[in-house]
């Protein structure tokens, strides 16, 4: 991407046997016994796949751990990196030097029914057309601005503000700000649309 960022999408069409044959004999057999404390195979496969991506962004075998919050990082400190799943996709994101932030949603009105709870009066009123994609790239905005921010106690609505924006289904830019911390960082979040999800990835100054 021409923001420094580097993103891999996977669909999810494996079983968890075959995603294990594509990491080295060292790796499957550390994740097979990692992913065991996962019930569901759903959650083995977004767990695998996310340390599979990341292993192609970078070129290299790669260690995730995460911070109290829960944000991942590579432990080599190589990179600064996102992960995302939705229904059938996991996607991950890295930088060199910026902290990442990216968010994958399947297109469904979940989002739609729940709008109320995550955006303002504002946000809502600047929708015209596309209202049921505009309100998922809202939503998939803030995930995506939570994820940057790395702080606790965070209201969609009174700290994460999302400025009128056009649904182009090529691809787009928001420009979004926070006021939850001292900071009040600002944001230039970029997106994109595909027929089943869409996603939307930005960075950050911090680190």
């Amino acid at each position: 991407m021409d923001d420094g960022c580097e993103i891999a999408v996977w669909k999810i069409e494996e079983s968890v046997d075959e995603i294990l044959t594509l990491f080295s004999k060292k790796q499957a057999k550390k994740y097979a016994k990692e992913i065991e404390r996962f019930q569901f195979p759903k959650r083995k496969l977004e767990f695998l796949i996310s340390r599979l991506l990341l292993n192609i962004i970078t070129n290299s075998e790669k260690t995730v751990t995460y911070n109290k919050s829960g944000r991942p990082f590579l432990t080599d400190e190589s990179c600064e990196i996102s992960i995302s799943h939705t229904q059938n996709y996991v996607a991950v994101a890295a930088h060199s030097s910026h902290r990442v932030g990216i968010d994958i949603e399947v297109r469904r009105d979940k989002a739609a029914r729940l709008k109320n709870k995550f955006m303002s009066q504002t946000e809502l009123d600047s929708i015209v057309d596309d209202a049921q994609e505009h309100i998922l790239l809202h939503w998939s905005a803030k995930e995506t601005m939570f994820k940057l921010m790395d702080e606790q106690s965070v209201d969609f609505i009174d700290h994460l503000h999302i400025l009128p924006f056009s649904c182009d289904f090529d691809g787009g830019e928001f420009y979004c700000h926070e006021t939850r911390t001292e900071q009040e960082q600002s944001f230039n979040l970029k997106f994109l649309m595909f027929d089943d999800f869409v996603m939307v990835w930005g960075t950050s100054s911090l680190s």
